[in-house]
C-alpha cells in the first residue's frame, strides 16, 4: 500500500544526547519518479548512508544542534534500500547510535535490485546460516527460492529487505518474483561452504633452516581448517627489494603458501615471517622461522664413551649423535674393515634422522663373541666435511682352565702345566689336598694354598701371559715339584675381575709307585679292551646296524618278482649346496632316539629367506657312534639329496657336515612317529575298514565280514611294518 507524501521538510523535536529522524514509519513506499525528503538531528555531526554507502545530504547547525536533511528526487528502483542516519563518531554514545528507514520504489523495469560485482559468489562458514540477497523494489511481490540443478523450490523464510536466509548446500540457486501474473528470475547465486576453525592453526617451516651460499631458501606457511585466506611475507631482503617467488596451493584440510629466495647469500640469513588474514571473520596471525646461510657444509659427532666393555654372549649398542648439512653418508668399520650393516648378521647398523639436520647411528652387536672385540670406527662425511670417532670394545670372558697336564721330566721331579684363558687378565692360584680319597672336585673344605706346604714339598712356579691384539688373555702356569713324598691332588684355579672361578684337578704320585700303577693300569686296560671287543663282536654277530638292513632291503627281490637296482651310497657324491651354517640352527628337545642315533626338534634361521624361521627335525648320531655308523648316516644324507623332494616322504631341507658332527635337517612331522599315531588311532582305522567292508559285502560280494576284516588288518600290519622299517 502506497503512502502519499508531499515534498517538504518535517522536523521533529530535539532531545539532547539523542538522535532523531523526521520519519517514524520503519518502511516507506514511494511512487516512481517522485521526490522525498527526510531529516535527522543530534547534538553532534551526523551523516546518511544508503545501504553500505554514504550519500550526499545537507547539514545545518542552529540552536546548538546539527540537522542533516536527505532529499531524493525523481526516484527509481535504484533508490530502494535501507537509509540510516548515524553519528560520525559512533563510539561517543552507547545507545541510539543509528536511526533507519527502509524505502521501496516499485519499478516495473527493475523487479530485483542489482547486486555488486562478485556478490553472486557467496561464501558461508560450514554449518552456519547465510542470506541470498534477492531484494525486490516492490514489497507486494511474491518471491520464491529455487535450486538450479533440479529446479526445486527451497522453503526458506524470505525478508523483502534482505532475501532468503538458511543453511545452504554447495550448489547454485536463483530467485523467482511473481506479481500480477508476471514471473521474473534473478541471476544465479553460487554457494560455497568454507571451513573456518575457531583458531588460526598455522605453522611456518623452512625446507631447511640451514642452507649453503648459492642454494635456494624455501619457506612454507601452512594454515589448517581455514580456506579464505590472504598471505603476506616479510623477509630479510624486503627492504632492499630482493626478488622472491611465492605461490599458494590448496590441500585436503590446509592452505599452503611458499616463498622462495634463489641463490641465497649470507645477507639472506634472518627471520622469515608469514602473516595470515582470515577473510570470513577478519582474524590475523603471524609466525616466523629463522634461516641461516653458511659458507659451506659441516659434520659434528657426539659420543658419550669411546671405551666400551661387554660380557661374552651379551648384547651391546654403540651410539653416536650426528649433526650435519648437507645430509651425510654414515659408515662403520671394524678393525679397519667396512661393515655392511646386514640385519641378518650379528652386527647390525641402524641410522635414524631424528630432526632436520640431526641423526643418530646405532651399531648393535647381538650376543657378543670374542672375535667381536676390537676397534670400531664411525666415519661420517658429506661433500664439505668429514669426521670420525673410534671406539675400543673389550669382550669380557670368564676364566676357563683349558687343560692341566702332569709330566715327568728327565731331570727328575714332576711338572704340572695349567693353561687357562679369560678377559680381563686372569690370576692362577695353586691348591693341594693330601687326603686323596676325601678330596672332592666341588668342595673346597680340604684344599689349601700350595704355599702352606713348603716344608713338605720342594717346588717352584713360572707363569706367563699372552694376548693377541683385541683378543683374550691366555695364561700358562707351570708348577715344578722336585719331590713328592705321598700321593697328592693338585688343583689349578683361575679367576678374573668377573668373579667367576674355574678349576681343574690332577693327582700326583711318588716316583716309586709309578711303575706299579702303570703295569696295573696296562693289565686292566687290556682286560677291559678284550671284554669290550668281545661284546662288540657278539653284538655285531647277533644284530647288524639298521642302516645295513636298509641297504639289504634295497638289494632284495620283492615277492611279486620285481628286482631292485642296488646303488652303493658310499660311491655317490655329496651336493654341498645343501650345506648350512651350524649357527643358523637352535636345537631343542629330543623327539626320539635309537641304538646310535637321535632326532631333536630345532629352529632353523634363513632357510627360505634371510629373515625366516622354520621348525625342523635334526637327525644326528650319539657321541658313542662308530665310524661305520657315521658312514651309514652320510650315505643316508647322499641318498636323500639325490632323491629330491616327494610328497609322501619326509624331505631333506639342509645338512651340516663340516666343523662338527653330521646333522641331517628334515621336515618336522607335527603328529610325531607314524607307528605311535597308528597305535593311538587303530580303533578308528579298524572301524572305518569294517564299515567299508560291510557295505562292499552287501553290494558286491558274498564273502564274510570277518574275512574282509582280516584282510584289512593284514593291510594295516603291513603298512605299519613298512613305515617302522623306513623311519627306524
Amino acid at each position: 500500500m502506497y503512502l502519499q507524501l508531499f515534498t517538504g521538510l518535517l522536523i521533529l523535536s530535539w532531545t539532547a544526547a539523542s538522535l532523531d529522524i523526521s520519519q517514524s514509519e520503519p518502511e516507506i513506499v514511494l511512487g516512481l519518479h517522485s521526490s522525498f525528503s527526510i531529516s535527522c538531528s543530534a547534538d553532534t555531526i551526523i551523516s546518511w548512508k544508503h545501504d553500505d554507502n554514504f550519500i550526499n545530504s545537507e547539514l545545518d547547525y542552529s540552536d546548538d544542534k546539527f540537522t542533516n536533511t536527505l532529499t531524493l528526487q525523481n526516484v527509481t528502483g535504484q533508490n530502494t534500500g535501507m537509509y540510516t542516519c548515524m553519528y560520525n563518531e559512533s563510539h561517543q554514545y552507547d545507545r541510539m547510535e543509528v536511526k533507519s528507514v527502509y524505502i521501496f520504489v516499485p519499478d516495473p523495469n527493475m523487479v530485483f535490485l542489482p547486486i555488486k560485482e562478485n556478490d553472486e559468489f557467496l561464501f558461508v562458514i560450514a554449518r552456519s546460516k547465510t542470506t541470498i540477497p534477492c531484494r525486490v523494489t516492490n514489497p507486494n511481490t511474491t518471491v520464491t527460492l529455487h535450486e538450479k540443478a533440479n529446479d526445486i523450490e527451497i522453503p526458506f523464510p524470505y525478508d523483502h529487505k534482505k532475501g532468503f536466509t538458511g543453511h545452504y548446500e554447495d550448489t547454485n540457486y536463483y530467485c523467482k518474483a511473481s506479481l500480477d501474473g508476471i514471473e521474473v528470475n534473478s541471476e544465479l547465486f553460487y554457494m560455497y561452504t568454507v571451513q573456518v576453525s575457531p583458531d588460526l592453526n598455522m605453522t611456518v617451516k623452512a625446507s631447511n633452516s640451514i642452507v649453503r651460499k648459492g642454494e635456494n631458501i624455501t619457506v612454507f606457511c601452512t594454515v589448517f581448517d581455514n580456506e579464505i585466506l590472504n598471505f603476506t611475507w616479510y623477509y630479510p631482503g624486503i627492504k632492499t627489494g630482493r626478488p622472491y617467488f611465492n605461490g599458494n596451493k590448496m590441500e585436503i584440510s590446509s592452505v599452503i603458501s611458499h616463498l622462495t629466495i634463489t641463490e641465497a647469500t649470507i645477507e639472506d640469513s634472518g627471520n622469515y615471517t608469514c602473516m595470515v588474514e582470515e577473510k570470513m571473520l577478519g582474524r590475523y596471525d603471524t609466525q616466523s622461522v629463522y634461516v641461516e646461510v653458511i659458507e659451506k657444509g659441516f659434520v659434528n659427532l657426539i659420543a658419550d664413551d669411546t671405551e666400551q666393555t661387554a660380557t661374552l654372549h651379551q648384547s651391546i649398542i654403540l651410539e653416536v649423535y650426528i649433526e650435519a648439512y648437507p645430509p651425510p653418508t654414515i659408515q662403520w668399520l671394524q678393525n679397519g674393515a667396512l661393515l655392511t650393516g646386514d640385519t641378518s648378521s650379528q652386527i647390525n647398523v641402524l641410522n635414524r634422522n631424528i630432526s632436520e639436520n640431526k641423526y643418530v647411528s646405532y651399531l648393535h652387536i647381538v650376543r657378543a663373541q670374542e672375535k667381536d672385540g676390537g676397534n670400531y670406527t664411525i666415519r661420517v662425511h658429506n661433500e664439505d666435511d668429514e669426521k670420525m670417532i673410534n671406539f675400543d670394545l673389550q669382550i669380557n670372558v670368564p676364566v676357563v682352565i683349558q687343560e692341566i697336564i702332569d709330566t715327568h721330566p728327565a731331570n727328575g721331579g714332576q711338572l704340572v702345566t695349567c693353561v687357562g684363558r679369560g678377559m680381563p687378565m686372569p690370576n692362577i692360584t695353586w691348591f693341594f689336598c693330601s687326603e686323596i680319597k676325601k678330596c672332592s672336585s666341588k668342595s673346597w673344605d680340604l684344599w689349601k694354598p700350595l704355599d702352606h706346604i713348603t716344608s713338605q714339598m720342594d717346588f717352584d712356579m713360572n707363569t706367563t701371559y699372552t694376548q693377541p691384539e683385541y683378543g683374550t688373555y691366555q695364561v700358562k702356569s707351570v708348577l715344578h715339584i722336585r719331590s713328592v713324598g705321598d700321593s697328592l691332588s693338585v688343583r689349578c684355579a683361575g679367576e678374573n675381575d668377573l668373579g667367576v672361578q674355574h678349576h681343574r684337578d690332577v693327582t700326583l704320585m711318588p716316583h716309586y709307585l709309578t711303575f706299579k700303577l702303570v703295569l696295573i693300569a696296562a693289565v686292566l686296560a687290556l682286560v677291559v679292551f678284550f671284554v669290550i671287543f668281545l661284546i662288540i663282536l657278539i653284538v655285531l654277530w647277533r644284530k647288524k646296524p639298521r642302516y645295513e638292513i636298509r641297504w639289504k632291503v634295497i638289494e632284495s627281490v620283492s615277492p611279486d618278482g620285481h628286482e631292485y637296482i642296488y646303488v652303493d651310497p658310499l660311491q655317490l657324491p655329496y651336493d654341498s649346496s645343501w650345506e648350512i651354517s651350524r649357527d643358523k640352527l637352535v636345537l631343542g628337545r629330543t623327539l626320539g632316539s635309537g641304538a646310535f642315533g637321535r632326532v631333536v626338534e630345532a629352529t632353523a634361521h634363513g632357510l627360505g629367506h634371510a629373515q625366516s624361521t622354520t621348525k625342523v627335525a635334526v637327525k644326528m648320531l650319539k657321541s658313542t657312534a662308530r665310524g661305520s655308523e657315521k658312514q651309514a648316516l652320510m650315505s643316508e644324507l647322499k641318498i636323500m639329496s639325490h632323491l629330491g623332494p616327494h610328497l609322501n616322504i619326509v624331505n631333506l631341507l639342509a645338512a651340516c657336515t663340516k666343523g662338527g658332527p653330521i646333522y641331517i635337517v628334515t621336515e618336522y612331522c607335527r603328529y610325531g612317529d607314524l607307528v605311535d599315531y597308528l597305535h593311538k588311532n587303530k580303533h578308528t582305522f579298524l572301524q572305518y575298514y569294517a564299515d567299508k567292508s560291510r557295505k562292499e559285502h552287501e553290494v558286491y560280494s558274498n564273502a564274510s565280514t570277518g574275512e574282509r576284516m582280516s584282510r584289512y588288518e593284514s593291510t594295516f600290519i603291513l603298512a605299519k611294518s613298512i613305515w617302522m622299517r623306513k623311519f627306524s
